[in-house]
């Protein structure tokens, strides 16, 4: 307590384990060259034989966080928020002849502020020191030093509807070095990396609550720019902008019933490294589930509607199409 105001403490700590291995065996007639005379060819492959040793890979990995905050109350409407996160990496093994032994640590301040313009309307302001460890290996299979950086954002949160709906409008920027960037393949297959640098900036529009009783809503919209060092759009494979909106709704004819609707649009995308590029895509997904009982409950799902045909990615220079329309019927319990 000072000054009749009540401040927040908060600590904790986090710690982490994980192994990885890995054995790989490469085809003995993989990358045979076709016959020269396609037009009589049947088709036909010889069947490879998987016994040629391609590596192995032993990696054991430790993190260890310690982190502080503290929300100081300075004013009935005025809240600061302070923090540090404490990190600490370790790295032990190989990865197919290669040394994978590292060791990482920062410490990552954090900076905030929320003020209430008015019983209903709040502007908040924060300022975040960036700290990602990183598994990417570059052309000599090392693993990626840590990307780091800064985050900025300023926005503004409104509630209506008696506090059952939430707006937020928020623009944001960073700035990340040493960001993990795919750059191809060795001669063994592998996808190699290297450390970039970049800007971004956009802005991010929420939505979230209950327009009427039963009836619920879900909605987000990111306009996103992202740029290299020098001014150039990088990073294309990344969506310019999205729009995605959820909704449920309790049927109060049927109270076991609830219907539900979700919608995803992205602007068109493009490789960055090829010339190959996906149109703006919307995706259409519906649901309807129903409560037999407290226990019981039977659930039917469409996804991609509209059965439209895209590939998932661009980030690579090959890609896959995504699931074309499904369905799915499932009979839950929970307890």
């Amino acid at each position: 307590m000072n000054a009749g105001r009540q401040h927040q403490l908060i600590v904790g700590a986090l710690a982490a384990r994980a192994g990885t291995r890995e054995q790989s065996y490469n085809g003995d007639t993989l990358g045979a060259a076709l016959p020269e005379e396609l037009s009589t060819w049947d088709g036909s492959l010889t069947i490879p034989s998987f016994d040629s040793d391609g590596g192995s890979s032993r990696i054991v990995d430790k993190q260890r966080s310690v982190y502080l905050a503290a929300h100081w109350r300075l004013r009935d409407d005025l809240t600061l928020i302070t923090g540090l996160n404490h990190t600490e990496a370790e790295s032990t093994g190989e990865s197919y002849g290669a040394s994978s032994v590292r060791k990482n640590s920062r410490l990552n301040p954090h900076v905030g502020a929320m003020w209430d313009l008015t019983p209903r309307v709040s502007a908040y302001a924060s300022h975040t020191a960036l700290f990602t460890l990183q598994s990417q290996q570059d052309a000599q299979r090392q693993r990626l030093a840590p990307a780091t950086g800064t985050s900025d954002e300023l926005g503004l949160k409104t509630d209506g509807l008696d506090k059952r709906l939430m707006a937020t409008v928020a623009v944001f920027r960073s700035r990340q070095q040493n960001l993990a960037s795919y750059v191809g393949v060795d001669s063994q297959g592998n996808s190699i990396y290297e450390g970039a640098d970049f800007k971004s900036q956009g802005v991010e529009l929420e939505l979230v609550g209950e327009l009427l009783p039963g009836w619920s809503v879900n909605a987000g919209y990111t306009q996103l720019a992202i740029h290299d060092e020098a001014g150039e759009a990088v990073r294309r494979f990344t969506p310019r902008q999205r729009l995605q909106f959820n909704t449920t709704w309790q049927v109060a004819q049927l109270p076991g019933l609830k219907l539900g609707a979700q919608l995803n649009w992205r602007s068109s995308i493009h490789s960055d490294d090829v010339d190959a590029g996906e149109p703006s895509l919307l995706l259409v997904d519906l649901m309807a589930r129903y409560q037999l009982s407290r226990q019981w409950s039977v659930s039917a799902q469409v996804n991609n509607l509209t059965d439209r045909k895209y590939l998932t990615s661009l980030y690579w220079t090959q890609s896959y199409y995504a699931a074309p329309r499904n369905y799915s019927v499932s009979l839950n319990w929970t307890y």
